[in-house]
């Protein structure tokens, strides 16, 4: 597993662009901004998913998958009907923003805890 976290730690860093903002849920949403995708990041999605699959217990939830993941930075959870208007305003400016992604993390929303991979 080193062997194949180093060969991934080496593909960074890579440039990105944020885009357009994006809501996930229903009554109280995720308030996000989409990383466009490119080909570089798909393909490290997708390198990722080949590597942490042996070690998903349950699998991977459907929208993680590759081909149906949509990359995202999330700027605020559980925003209420009456703060969308003005959550989404101030979460779209700029329109874009360039970057670089530096490394990645797995998430525990459950523990509420990281774990740095790269």
């Amino acid at each position: 597993m080193d062997g194949l976290l180093t060969t991934l730690r080496a593909r960074f860093p890579f440039p990105c662009r944020i885009g357009a903002p994006l809501l996930f849920g229903r009554a109280k949403v995720v308030l996000a901004r989409l990383v466009v995708p490119t080909a570089e990041l798909l393909d490290v999605h997708a390198e990722v998913h080949r590597m942490s699959l042996p070690h998903l217990s349950p699998g991977p939830m459907p929208n993680a998958l590759p081909g149906q993941w949509t990359a995202h930075v999330t700027m605020a959870r559980r925003v209420v009907p009456g703060q969308m208007v003005r959550a989404v305003r101030i979460s779209g400016t700029p329109p874009e923003i360039a970057g670089r992604v530096v490394g990645l993390r797995r998430w525990d929303g459950n523990a509420k805890r990281e774990y740095p991979i790269s």
